[in-house]
């Protein structure tokens, strides 16, 4: 990953595409194993609750990865 300071308190970061398909695909396994975790677990009587707002985050996350993603030639049209 690469790291560039603009002006106007912005920061440029770069990503390459193999490490945006890993990590997708790395999360998306993790979100599976914490969630069923969670549910096991059940702490508090709020398992299922806190395994529905995990895979959410996890979701929003996943999302966000694959919208820098689509910006690769390989994903263009």
């Amino acid at each position: 990953m690469n790291r560039e300071n603009l002006e106007n308190e912005m920061v440029k970061v770069g990503v390459s595409q193999e490490g945006l398909e890993s990590s997708i695909q790395a999360l998306g396994r993790l979100k599976a194993v914490l969630s069923e975790s969670l549910v096991n677990e059940n702490i508090g009587g709020q398992g299922l609750q806190h395994a529905t707002k995990l895979e959410r985050e996890f979701d929003r996350a996943i999302d966000a990865m694959i919208l820098l993603l689509l910006q690769f030639p390989d994903y263009q049209d």
